[in-house]
This record gives C-alpha cells, structure tokens and sequence, in this order.
C-alpha cells in the first residue's frame, strides 16, 4: 500500500497504449467483439467498418473515443 493510497494522492493511473496499426481485426472478428460487433454507445457502429477509410486503425479509434 503506501501513504498515497492512505492520503488519498494515489487516485490517476497512467499508462500508454502502442498500437502499430497494421493488425487485421477482422481477420480475427470471433477474438475481438468490442471492435467487430456494433457498439451501442455508439449507435450501433462497428469500430472495424468506421476506420476502414483511415486504415487498420479500429484498436487505436475505439481507445479515443471510449
């Protein structure tokens, strides 16, 4: 544990995501529903199909908007 969490500081989490953009999410839609399936937040829209304009970038799309 440690005085953050105990003080009430240890609230934000950081990190970062490394995405290449060159996976083929569809290839493997069964293994990736949240991106291959409609999402609801959205109306409806399937991340795979909304990116395919800008490329293979669904993973890295989905991550901003959500």
């Amino acid at each position: 544990m440690g005085t953050k969490y105990i003080g009430g500081h240890g609230t934000l989490i950081g990190g970062a995501i490394i995405e290449g953009g060159n996976f083929d999410w569809e290839a493997h839609a069964s293994r990736f529903p949240l991106l291959t399936q409609p999402d609801e937040a959205y109306h409806g829209a399937i991340w795979t199909e909304a990116a395919k304009p800008l490329g293979p970038i669904a993973c890295i799309l989905r991550a901003r908007v959500k």
